[in-house]
């Protein structure tokens, strides 16, 4: 339920992104992540930053992507996990 929860917020942020509200989605991933942070959320948390720091990256948003990047590894250290490709491919 909650990985259907996160896919859904990701596909809205992205219909945002592709109308060139790269401000809007990413202040709303930036909250709603931060949401996840405070209740522990670390699975979930991770999933928005990662997806939302793509989308943005992809449509040539390198602050905004840049900084949800940063955010997800600030967030990954919380949740004492490590950021390497294979953590990110299971």
């Amino acid at each position: 339920m909650a990985a259907a929860k996160i896919q859904k917020t990701i596909a809205r942020q992205q219909e945002k992104i592709s109308e060139g509200q790269f401000y809007e989605a990413h202040q709303q991933l930036r909250v709603i992540a931060s949401r996840y942070v405070k209740a522990e959320n670390w699975d979930a948390a991770i999933d928005l930053l990662y997806g939302g720091a793509l989308a943005l990256l992809k449509a040539g948003q390198g602050g905004s992507g840049g900084d949800l990047g940063i955010f997800l590894i600030d967030v990954l250290g919380k949740a004492g996990k490590e950021c390497g490709v294979e953590e990110k491919s299971t």
